[in-house]
């Protein structure tokens, strides 16, 4: 689940594990704002949550499932996954997360101070929100993604909505993953790169 349009991204993931041949199907959901979801960002909020929760509870009552659903992301999508570990669904039985962000507050702001990062994200999610449709797409999912074009409040507001610098404040406890996770029991494996500068002598 995510921004959209990543299948790609899931290539190695799909091919490298042998998803289908043993048995696996693969679902991905765009977000609220993104490829054929309607609606504005919630940039991880209760919207975003409510997201997660129907695609998980979805997927779990398909007359082609089993009932058991994992969840797989890189990077944002990785953050679904850590969204839907916190939501404490009996139908998810597994997360596997590589480079989520944790602390949605500390990406963007430090001790109250904002980091580059409080405009570029937004713009960054902006400008994948107003991709245009394939050729190929449905009806349906083409007149989906040109949803901003018809609520450009969705992109406006996506480029304020987090500018609120306290931690304690009801937007940043609602996006505040790691104290929501607590009494979980949904196996979780999160992998994080750490670069570390080599100094030559």
């Amino acid at each position: 689940m995510g921004p959209g349009r990543t299948v790609g991204a899931f290539q190695d993931f799909v091919d490298g594990a042998g998803l289908m041949a043993r048995g696996y199907t693969f679902v991905m959901v765009d977000l609220r704002g993104f490829g054929g979801s309607t609606g504005c960002l919630d940039w991880v909020g209760p919207g975003e949550q409510a997201d997660v929760r129907a695609a998980v509870e979805w997927a779990a009552g398909q007359p082609w499932s089993t009932g058991k659903v994992g969840m797989y992301g890189k990077s944002y999508d990785a953050v679904t996954g850590l969204v839907g570990n916190n939501l404490k669904l009996d139908s998810l039985k597994a997360v596997v997360a590589q480079e989520p962000v944790w602390d949605m507050y500390n990406y963007l702001f430090s001790n109250k101070v904002p980091r580059p990062n409080v405009t570029g994200t937004p713009n960054a999610y902006n400008s994948i929100a107003t991709i245009p449709a394939m050729a190929d797409d449905s009806d349906r999912y083409k007149a989906n993604a040109a949803y901003e074009a018809s609520h450009p409040q969705c992109l406006s507001d996506n480029l304020t909505n987090n500018n609120q610098p306290d931690p304690s404040s009801a937007y940043w406890r609602a996006r505040d993953l790691a104290a929501q996770a607590a009494g979980t029991r949904t196996p979780l494996f999160v992998t994080q790169w750490v670069h570390r500068a080599q100094h030559q002598a």
